[in-house]
């Protein structure tokens, strides 16, 4: 005769069967949606596009990966910095994970919101903006064509999805433009301000190589680390910023030590930044 301790184990075990089959249905009932705007900028300068998420008809979310490409010839990317939603999630700091992988025609960006076993949660919005897409438009871009970015799949074949009600849950995507106009007046900068602060010293060096080493971003305007005028962002760099500072061998070449335009053309971008407006 089945003991009723019996009963309830196999009625348990059943339970979480139907749990395991039914939550993927669950999940994928749901709708959620990425959005990129439409939206313009001038050959040569910059454009910010904020990839804004619906889930209003679906549940709150821990998580999320978006893969966004673009045309090189058009644009270029200078920052990837979490949106207005997410800035704070974490008891008023920033998510526990912000990864980012940039290739030569896309960014991916790798989101979790809180460490294991804690429970941090986006709630169900019709317009979360999760992250800010800064670019650079080239100089040579075509005035009055439109440049298109699309969702990709880079590197992991995970696609552009939320993590919520335990699963992977994949998006309608709405892609996004922009529309060239035409150029800008040039970005006023300081050669050799790493750190973008106005500033040149002995710390520029130190993030510039925390830049090759560590990956740590240069900000809006990667130009400032571009000190021997290359057009790379290497170790010799760093060296010629501390010689210089310190040795006065050789003088850094303009603009320095005060804001003004690079008179030299240059393929690294450079927005405008606070320290230079």
């Amino acid at each position: 005769m089945e003991s009723r301790s019996t009963r309830f184990v196999g009625i348990a075990v059943w339970i979480a069967v139907g749990i395991l089959i039914l939550a993927p249905t669950i999940a994928f009932a749901q709708s959620y949606s990425f959005s990129l705007p439409a939206t313009s900028g001038g050959a040569g300068g910059g454009v910010t596009l904020s990839l804004s998420l619906d889930s209003s008809s679906g549940n709150g979310i821990t998580g999320f990966r978006a893969s966004i490409c673009h045309d090189p010839l058009v644009l270029v990317p200078v920052a990837i910095d979490p949106g207005v939603a997410i800035a704070t999630i974490q008891g008023g700091g920033p998510p526990e994970l912000f990864s980012v992988t940039v290739d030569v025609d896309g960014i991916s960006c790798f989101v979790i919101f809180a460490p294991p076993l804690a429970i941090t949660v986006l709630p169900p919005g019709p317009a979360h903006e999760l992250i800010d897409w800064t670019y650079m438009i080239q100089p040579a871009a075509v005035v009055g064509s439109v440049t298109t970015l699309t969702y990709c799949s880079l590197g992991t074949g995970i696609g552009n999805v939320v993590f919520a009600s335990g699963s992977f849950i994949p998006m309608v995507l709405i892609d996004g433009s922009v529309d060239i106009l035409p150029a800008v007046s040039p970005t006023t900068f300081v050669r050799g301000d790493v750190d973008q602060n106005g500033v040149t010293s002995v710390t520029d060096a130190v993030i510039l190589l925390e830049h090759l080493f560590l990956g740590v971003p240069t900000g809006h305007c990667p130009r400032t680390a571009d000190v021997n005028q290359d057009d790379g962002l290497n170790i010799a760099d760093a060296i010629a910023l501390l010689n210089g500072l310190i040795f006065s061998a050789q003088p850094i070449p303009p603009p320095w030590p005060s804001c003004d335009v690079d008179l030299v053309p240059s393929p690294i971008p450079c927005l405008p930044y606070p320290s230079c407006p």
